[in-house]
């Protein structure tokens, strides 16, 4: 069962997960000591470097943690405005014999590069508290523990309650890395991924050997804490979002020549330094119009929104529209999408036919790319539409390969529309698209999918892993998974592991089906993941490609 964090020995606060590259400190440190950690976020800020300010010199250790076989710390956040300390917002301490950490020199300047100083920030610094074992030096026989990191709790999370915590069993490579090996306490799978990840995330210095760095296994706490900070809805902000650059999206040439015309709605968060965060795809009218919708709000900025005199995030609805001025594309789909009259029963008959709201890419199938088998095809789909304007089942599939008959209803499950109408009434309708898979379409990087296949299989693509890279995997454009309609309708939830790689431009490629509680959930799975971006991965301060893996539920119950 999780453990209260300020009850006994061996229990830690954990820093708040801050996913950046952080700036670090050296502080001389011997034996049994207190040191800082190095500064960082208080949350993820968008496309920001690490903070950089001067820290004050660490207190001694106090007496009564004389032998003391533990790990321990103190975390402050604290604000930042103009660069300078403004005031501390809350101080969390694993021991009530850790000092306080309340030194903040005015005249400290926080930086958030070498040439910005920060203008709004919420900042941690983590005294930290190691034992005899683990000291600064050559001599050390346990790991040095420099960067902890927190588990925030799921929103479905019921029974366990931020500022409790778990126990961990963590292997410390030679390089300080850390991986996890097993959650000491029983949670829901949700919870203890969490848990496990946040251990994964813990940076050592490691043990030595006669001089030499090597493994070793230590069991830490891992401490519980909810969501960084709330999100505010427009309405709720005492003082709201100013737009400072509003970047106009690109339409897509190809479709611009032919008139097409249509729009994108996006759910997206303005971060407390005025930048876009995340991205949500609630519904675009071609695949297209994402990836330009995606580039113009990465440009975007804003004064960020205020509740109760502080910067807070906001999370915003936009509809952005594609038009070409004097030609618009009047029908629906005329070569998406077509009605099929000549054999709709009377029930399905309709004088105002459905209009598009979302339609997405086709992925094409990992397990033909690994088999070599690149060629492109159609797939000839027939739907209905229900009259809440989701696709509400299939009723034929026609095409050359049953994994892309899979892949086809996938796709075509995740379409939406306006539904048909019938005397101003909405009603179901009959529909027919032919969805096209073409391995050798170059989607980024100048690279198809079927030439990074090819790579891969000739050793030539290197790969980075997630710990190996500047700065950990950030999703910043997500799209919402459509549970799987072939499934019975006794199964109401399924989930489904996919393993990927993000490209130098953040991109995912080669979606994998590692495992799934049913096949439609795997394809499902692959569909959503395959159109999400990420930050661009770096190594070294170089674009690099790196493997990644998701774990995706689905329910009906939600």
């Amino acid at each position: 069962m999780a453990n209260q964090a300020h009850e006994g020995w061996g229990r830690i606060w954990i820093i708040p997960a801050v996913l950046c590259t952080f700036f670090i400190s050296p502080v001389a440190t011997q034996g049994q000591d207190l040191s800082y950690a190095p500064l960082s976020w208080r949350e993820f800020a968008d496309d920001a470097p690490a903070p950089t300010g001067r820290l004050p010199l660490a207190p001694s250790a106090p007496k009564v943690a004389e032998n003391a076989d533990l790990y321990a710390y103190r975390i402050t956040f604290f604000e930042v405005r103009d660069g300078a300390h403004f005031q501390t917002l809350q101080s969390l301490s694993s021991h009530s014999w850790l000092p306080e950490d309340s030194t903040f020199d005015r005249g400290v300047r926080y930086k958030g590069s070498s040439r910005e100083k920060l203008r709004i920030g919420l900042l941690s610094r983590a005294l930290l508290f190691n034992p005899k074992q683990a000291s600064d030096t050559s001599q050390r026989t346990l790991p040095r523990l420099v960067l902890p990191v927190a588990a925030i709790l799921p929103k479905s999370e019921t029974e366990v309650q931020p500022g409790t915590w778990t126990n961990v069993r963590i292997q410390v490579a030679a390089d300080g890395t850390v991986t996890a090996l097993a959650c000491l306490d029983e949670f829901n799978t949700g919870t203890e991924s969490r848990a496990l990840s946040a251990a994964e995330a813990f940076r050592f210095l490691p043990a030595m050997k006669a001089g030499q760095a090597v493994s070793s296994e230590v069991v830490v706490p891992v401490v519980f804490i909810a969501p960084t900070q709330s999100l505010y809805s427009p309405k709720e902000l005492s003082k709201g979002v100013i737009p400072l650059v509003m970047t106009r999206p690109k339409h897509p040439p190809g479709l611009a020549l032919r008139g097409a015309e249509g729009s994108v709605v996006v759910k997206f968060t303005i971060e407390t330094n005025g930048r876009v965060g995340e991205i949500l795809v609630l519904a675009a009218t071609r695949p297209e119009y994402i990836d330009s919708t995606f580039k113009a709000l990465r440009k975007w900025k804003f004064v960020p929104g205020y509740k109760n005199g502080r910067p807070v995030r906001t999370r915003v609805t936009q509809r952005i529209e594609y038009a070409v001025r004097g030609y618009v594309e009047h029908e629906f789909g005329n070569e998406i999408v077509r009605g099929r009259f000549d054999i709709l029963p009377r029930y399905l008959r309709y004088d105002t036919p459905p209009s598009v709201n979302n339609t997405v890419a086709p992925v094409f199938p990992y397990e033909l790319l690994a088999e070599g088998k690149y060629q492109s095809t159609k797939v000839q789909v027939s739907f209905v539409v229900g009259s809440d304007g989701r696709v509400s089942h299939f009723l034929n599939v026609e095409g050359d390969n049953p994994r892309f008959f899979e892949a086809a209803k996938a796709a075509v499950s995740a379409f939406s529309f306006e539904p048909a109408r019938l005397k101003g009434i909405a009603c179901s309708a009959l529909l027919a698209t032919e969805v096209s898979f073409d391995s050798s379409t170059r989607v980024a990087s100048d690279f198809s999918d079927r030439d990074l296949m090819i790579w891969l299989k000739r050793g030539k693509a290197k790969l980075a892993s997630p710990k190996e890279l500047d700065s950990p995997l950030q999703v910043v454009l997500r799209v919402p998974t459509v549970f799987p309609l072939t499934c019975a309708e006794s199964i109401r939830s399924g989930e489904a592991v996919v393993e990927a790689i993000v490209d130098e431009d953040g991109r995912v490629r080669l979606a994998e089906v590692k495992s799934a509680s049913s096949p439609e959930f795997g394809f499902a799975a692959v569909q959503s993941v395959s159109q999400w971006r990420f930050e661009k991965p770096t190594k070294n301060g170089k674009p690099a490609r790196a493997h990644f893996s998701e774990r995706v539920a689905f329910s009906l119950d939600e």
